[in-house]
């Protein structure tokens, strides 16, 4: 018998104590107890998801450096600059043709 059934039973066989104040005290320890339950799992699955990332990490076998990580090639910078104008471009003429068009409409 543990400490804590210990002390439930002492309060329990204890003619002062009223049953409220009983049932308040395992309700008390049945939220300490669920919280360290909580707790321990919380812990066991970011131990799971730190073992899964590493593994997926050192499984990759992707080219490293500087630009290697991009979806487009930064490689010739003519090219580059290029998409780059048409990118921005095209987002900043955008509300310009749509109020041409709106003007324009009749």
């Amino acid at each position: 018998m543990n400490y804590i059934s210990h002390s439930l039973t002492a309060i329990s066989q204890s003619p002062l104590r009223r049953p409220t104040a009983l049932s308040s005290r395992k309700v008390a320890l049945c939220s300490v107890v669920l919280k360290q339950r909580r707790d321990q799992t919380a812990v066991m699955l970011g131990q799971a998801v730190r073992r899964f990332t590493t593994s997926a990490v050192r499984s990759s076998h992707y080219a490293e450096g500087p630009g290697k990580n991009l979806p487009f090639s930064v490689e010739n910078k003519w090219r580059l600059l290029g998409m780059m104008v048409l990118f921005f471009g095209s987002g900043f003429a955008f509300p310009f043709i749509v109020v041409r068009h709106q003007i324009l409409k009749k």
